[in-house]
């Protein structure tokens, strides 16, 4: 089962089909964005602005790629794509762009066949 993945263009998300599920456990953490200050008389103050959290990167791997992915992220990144990525869980779902990929070719694999490592920034 795939996620569906969708662009930006003209102020509106087009379907661009799907992608593989990573084939890795993603770590989704959020960060809070709330400030600590040491006050004179040596306690706390706390300042917690008006966006009080913040999504950090995500880490994607994919096993065993013949290409097909590797080239789609690749085109990603050269056109600077927004993406919306679509899980199989409702309500999951991911805004930004890839940032990163550190393809490996699997040299010993007939056909070809990549290990994919790509970071995507959230920017939701």
């Amino acid at each position: 089962m795939g996620w569906d993945i969708y662009t930006f263009v003209d102020e509106d998300w087009e379907d661009d089909g799907t992608i593989p599920r990573p084939n890795e456990d993603l770590s989704t953490p959020i960060i809070s964005n709330q400030a600590k200050f040491k006050l004179i008389d040596g306690s706390n103050a706390y300042i917690t602005p008006p966006i009080t959290t913040d999504n950090e990167n995500l880490s994607f791997t994919w096993l065993n790629d013949d290409g097909t992915l590797k080239e789609k992220i690749e085109e990603y990144m050269i056109d600077n794509t927004l993406l919306k990525i679509e899980t199989h869980v409702t309500g999951i779902t991911f805004i930004g762009k890839f940032t990163r990929l550190n393809p490996i070719w699997l040299v010993g694999q007939e056909p070809d066949m990549w290990k994919l490592e790509a970071t995507f920034e959230r920017m939701e």
